[in-house]
């Protein structure tokens, strides 16, 4: 049984590079074909951080005619890197922050810098090694505290030093507690 390979003639590869312009614009192609996602990845900063963060809340009854007021505080990394904060070398801080809305004037901006403080949380004192966020990664921070009846501005900060942060915010009402 015989075998022919009559594409595979020396003849017939010789013919092919005498088309200089085809074999560079082949050669070419296939070098940004896979080359592509590395180069999009650097133009685009897909090795940048891109750290989401939500907010919800709930109340609970609770003795004394106050509420537990109930914060999921929900930090998402969409990014493709990890994102470490609170360690040595990673400085950062993440904090929740709650503050009383006191009465408002009719047609006028609530400034949050101008309410008082009811109370501070930084959430890093949980995590004595820093708090690490996985790329794809949802954590669910959950902290409690006590209120009394009132609308409370309630806010959450993921920072990442001294220039970069996330923050999301979330006003509450906390009415009496019916039984």
């Amino acid at each position: 049984m015989k075998i022919h390979f009559r594409y595979l003639k020396l003849n017939n590869i010789k013919e092919l590079f005498k088309h200089k312009f085809l074999v560079t614009v082949s050669f070419f192609g296939i070098l940004i074909f896979y080359l592509w996602q590395p180069i999009s990845d650097f133009f685009e900063g897909h090795f940048h951080q891109n750290v989401l963060l939500q907010i919800d809340t709930e109340t609970i009854n609770a003795e004394k005619g106050n509420q537990i007021l109930v914060v999921h505080i929900k930090p998402i990394n969409r990014g493709y890197v990890p994102v470490e904060i609170g360690d040595i070398g990673h400085p950062g801080s993440f904090t929740l922050e709650i503050r009383k809305v006191n009465s408002i004037k009719k047609n006028n901006w609530v400034e949050y810098n101008n309410l008082p403080i009811i109370s501070k949380f930084n959430i890093l004192n949980n995590y004595k090694d820093g708090y690490i966020l996985e790329p794809g990664a949802v954590f669910d921070e959950v902290e409690a505290i006590e209120l009394p009846q009132g609308n409370y501005w309630v806010k959450a900060v993921f920072s990442f030093g001294k220039d970069y942060f996330v923050d999301s915010s979330e006003l509450v009402e906390i009415t009496t507690n019916k039984k």
